[in-house]
C-alpha cells in the first residue's frame, strides 16, 4: 500500500499543472495546497477549510479501504477537494461551475489526458469519476466538495 499522503501531493502536483486552474486561483498555484494532519500542529480539518482563503482548493485524505478493479481486490483511497471560488460574475461558467469543470476536464501542464483520465500517480489507475456536491459550513455560507478516489494497481 502506498501512502495516502503522497498520493495527496500527486494530486495537488497534477491540479497546479492545470494552467486555467492556476488561473482560478489569482494566478497562485500555492493556493491550491495539501491538508496533512499533524498532531498537535493540525488537528481539525473544519477549521482549515473555514480558514482557507477566496479562492484555494484544499486537498484532504479522507480515508482508505478495500476496493476492486477487474475482479481483483486493491486498496482504494478517498481524497476530498475543498474548493473556495474567487468572486466572478454570474454565469453558467463562473466559480464553482468552472473550478469543477477545469478539475476533471483540465490537461495538466506536459500530459495529454485530460485529468480525469490521467495518470494522477504511477502506482495508481487514474481516479473515479468524481462527485461534486455542495456542502454548508457553521455560519450558513455554500461551498463545493469534490469527492475523488485512486484504485491501487496490484496487491491488496
Amino acid at each position: 500500500m502506498i501512502s495516502p499522503g503522497l498520493l495527496v501531493d500527486a494530486i495537488i502536483a497534477k491540479l497546479q499543472a492545470i494552467l486555467d486552474l492556476v488561473a482560478e486561483m489569482d494566478g497562485d498555484p500555492s493556493r491550491i495546497y495539501a491538508y496533512h494532519d499533524a498532531y498537535p500542529t493540525q488537528t481539525s480539518l473544519g477549521s482549515a477549510v473555514y480558514e482557507a482563503p477566496h479562492p484555494s482548493i484544499v486537498v484532504a485524505w479522507k480515508g482508505s479501504g478495500p476496493g476492486t478493479f477487474g475482479g481483483h481486490e486493491v486498496w482504494k483511497h478517498d481524497f476530498v477537494l475543498y474548493l473556495r471560488a474567487r468572486a466572478a460574475a454570474e454565469g453558467p461558467d463562473n466559480g464553482y461551475y468552472r473550478l469543477f469543470t477545469l478539475i476533471v476536464n483540465g490537461v495538466p501542464w506536459g500530459d495529454s489526458l485530460r485529468l480525469l483520465n490521467a495518470d494522477i500517480h504511477p502506482s495508481c489507475y487514474p481516479m473515479d469519476v468524481p462527485v461534486c456536491e455542495r456542502v454548508t459550513d457553521e455560519e450558513g455560507v455554500d461551498h463545493f466538495v469534490v469527492n475523488l478516489s485512486l484504485r491501487e494497481i496490484g496487491d491488496a
